[in-house]
């Protein structure tokens, strides 16, 4: 047999070449993966990331490509999984008829719908709908906030989206700063070139409007939501009265003021856009105008056999044969 000394010496001799051995695994293990990690570090070290120079391509021959000033990474925007359908939303309420719109109709009766003429020029729209973009016209004046898109071609390639900042001017890469304010949207493609010559040669160039600027607003009086909006600078009249939800059943439609400074400045009459689709008097919005929608005039209500029967406003001096033209005259069953 082995005694209890002869034991505890052969436990000890088997733990010390037990943890040699651990200890040689351990030291085989870290020189394979310092051997296996060694051709990356030499392949990172012997292919660098390379850098274009902007000057050395410039002296290839090729068109300079102007970077845009400040402009991020597109970051994608991110939708919930699985929501690929847009939430539609409600449309505004219309506005209530007035109670003499409610007693024509009772004398009318249920057969024809008796509305105030116009209520449909004002029907609203909902609160997601996009804006059509407006048409610029050619004598249109730059100002801070406006945003333009410059593409050039040529000796320079590069298309760039420009903000006009507080002083009139836009910034363009190697050009630097070119005052914009005050020129006449259709001057732009030759003003310009005029001020950038002395950084950029031989180049052609384009100017579009991509963004108009936005001014603030004011609509008073009888009309559905009246308070404070922001507008672009192309808005008139009748489309801040439309975003506003139009007049109310006590509001005129042929009595629709533009103030500016303190001073009546123009006359909207509804009318003359819904009978004759003249729209002189519907003014273009500077910044700070109050559209102010009057109350009411006296009203008329036509029924039977007319062309249009509705609810008519008419003005004083106005007489029952002007009605009757507004209502389209009598119809071809008519007494």
């Amino acid at each position: 047999g082995i005694e209890l000394g002869d034991a505890t010496d052969f436990a000890r001799v088997s733990l010390d070449r037990m943890l040699s051995l651990n200890s040689a695994l351990v030291a085989a293990v870290v020189v394979a993966l310092a051997w296996a990690a060694a051709p990356a570090a030499v392949a990172q070290t012997a292919a660098p990331v390379p850098v274009v120079d902007p000057a050395a391509a410039t002296s290839s021959g090729g068109p300079i490509r102007l970077r845009q000033p400040g402009s991020p990474a597109p970051v994608p925007a991110a939708s919930a999984p699985g929501d690929s359908t847009k939430v539609q939303q409600p449309l505004p309420e219309k506005p209530r008829p007035s109670e003499f719109e409610i007693f024509v109709q009772r004398l009318a009766g249920d057969a024809v719908p008796i509305r105030r003429f116009g209520a449909d020029l004002m029907t609203p729209l909902p609160a997601d709908a996009a804006e059509v973009a407006p048409l610029v016209p050619p004598d249109y004046l730059i100002k801070p906030g406006d945003e333009l898109l410059l593409t050039f071609w040529g000796s320079v390639d590069a298309d760039l989206r420009l903000l006009v900042d507080r002083g009139g001017r836009v910034t363009i890469p190697r050009v630097g700063p070119v005052l914009v304010a005050g020129v006449r949207y259709a001057d732009l493609p030759s003003a310009i070139p005029q001020r950038a010559a002395h950084g950029l040669r031989t180049f052609q160039l384009s100017v579009s409007m991509t963004q108009l600027r936005s001014q603030r607003i004011y609509v008073t009086g009888f009309v559905a939501r009246p308070g404070t909006y922001t507008v672009t600078s192309l808005a008139t009249v009748a489309q801040a009265l439309l975003q506003a939800g139009g007049p109310t059943a006590a509001g005129s439609f042929r009595n629709i003021e533009l103030r500016r400074n303190k001073e009546r400045v123009a006359t909207l009459d509804l009318y003359d856009i819904l009978l004759r689709g003249d729209r002189a008097a519907d003014r273009t919005l500077q910044g700070e105008d109050v559209v102010h929608v009057g109350p009411v005039g006296p009203q008329v209500g036509l029924i039977g056999s007319v062309n249009q029967p509705a609810v008519f406003e008419f003005k004083d001096g106005e007489t029952l044969n002007d009605v009757l033209a507004m209502a389209g005259g009598v119809s071809a069953v008519a007494d």
